[in-house]
């Protein structure tokens, strides 16, 4: 996996390239007229339905045990989850593209711009550092948990048997051929619902880093060249169209996961307690590693959103710090509709109800805490 990514990040020079093709590998993305992409699409909205029905299945047939049914409920979540990220993409394709296709175009007109083109190469710079870490631990993660769990159960003699996916199976695995099958399928399963969360990653970085690029830009020309350039007014009027475009298309199904979210890594948090407790190092480790990548959705969500909200803010104080005091009033009247409109800036939010900053990423990180004692407390009566 880190060969692949080393070979793709290298071909990729662009994050827009990197998320197109994000969205290619997770199948939500193809050519019109393409049969055997769309053939893959359906593969990949079929496993993970199949993979969140087995979960629901173990929920009413599999183990009584406290651990085993939330391990199996923060599985099911989290594959509906990425079933509705991945319809919800699917119904709003043509929109999506055309938000890549327009921060495209206004990464083009930064880089002819001398003075300032070192915003996008900063921030294209770190995004791939940022997208090379989250596309190596969500889309390797199954591997090592399948090897984990193979190694462990053949050592126990299959005496407790794991699955890297806790669902229900319609056949015993007891001898080591069935169970390296078992586990070869289902992590086959997992690796498809976390191609989807990688290509919806890529996306909610790649708009952040280059409309944070884009306003960093603004800053700079209203604090050196003043507001005589009308340019800066159109740009800023870009870059609020951009935030309610993304926001009508994708805000809405990230706020419904994070109301959601805590019921995933708590789950696998809990699982991880009672691991350890047994001398299990091999299940808790995994288990944590689950947990801290179920919050990732929420934690990217949230600070993209407030990484916009910061620099939103510094422009608000650029259009002040600028030698406002010195222009004609006509430009003054055009700075002082910005100021205003800075004042309570565009965000990343849902329908102005909540934004996704890192206020609302605390009250998640707190109901996960909040669940994990109430189970905790459950299993010690």
């Amino acid at each position: 996996m880190f060969i692949f990514s080393v070979t793709l990040f290298s071909r990729y020079d662009t994050l827009n390239k990197l998320a197109y093709f994000a969205f290619q590998f997770a199948g939500l993305l193809h050519k019109e007229g393409t049969k055997l992409f769309s053939i893959f699409t359906a593969y990949q909205i079929i496993s993970m339905h199949i993979s969140v029905t087995v979960a629901i299945i173990e929920l009413f047939v599999g183990s009584r045990e406290v651990k085993d049914i939330v391990g199996t409920l923060s599985t099911a979540v989290t594959v509906t989850c990425a079933i509705s990220r991945a319809l919800r993409f699917l119904s709003r394709r043509k929109k999506i593209i055309n938000i890549l296709d327009r921060l495209e175009i206004i990464r083009i007109k930064m880089l002819k711009d001398q003075d300032n083109k070192h915003f996008v190469t900063e921030a294209e710079n770190f995004g791939k550092r940022v997208l090379a870490g989250v596309f190596i631990s969500l889309n390797g993660f199954p591997f090592p948990s399948f090897m984990w769990y193979t190694i462990s159960d053949l050592t126990m003699e299959f005496k407790q048997k794991h699955l890297v996916l806790k669902v229900w199976t319609p056949w015993n695995f007891n001898n080591v051929w069935t169970n390296i099958v078992t586990n070869a399928m289902i992590s086959i399963m997992s690796f498809t619902c976390l191609t989807v969360y990688v290509g919806i990653h890529f996306m909610e970085i790649t708009f952040t880093l280059y409309v944070s690029a884009y306003i960093k830009t603004l800053q700079n020309k209203l604090i050196n060249k003043g507001i005589k350039n009308e340019e800066i007014y159109e740009q800023h009027k870009v870059i609020i169209q951009l935030i309610k475009d993304h926001n009508e298309v994708l805000s809405g199904i990230k706020y419904l996961e994070t109301q959601i979210s805590p019921l995933m890594p708590c789950g696998f948090g809990y699982v991880s307690m009672r691991a350890l407790k047994r001398n299990e190092i091999n299940e808790a480790v995994d288990n944590c590693v689950r947990a801290i990548l179920c919050l990732m959705p929420s934690v990217v969500t949230c600070c993209c959103g407030q990484q916009i909200i910061t620099e939103m803010e510094k422009l608000h104080e650029a259009t002040y710090m600028s030698k406002w005091y010195k222009e004609e009033p006509k430009f003054r009247k055009d700075l002082l509709t910005m100021m205003i409109r800075t004042t309570n800036p565009p965000t990343i939010n849902y329908r102005l109800f909540v934004k996704f900053d890192h206020v609302l990423l605390a009250l998640v990180l707190q109901t996960v805490y909040s669940y994990m004692m109430l189970m905790v407390n459950l299993d010690a009566e």
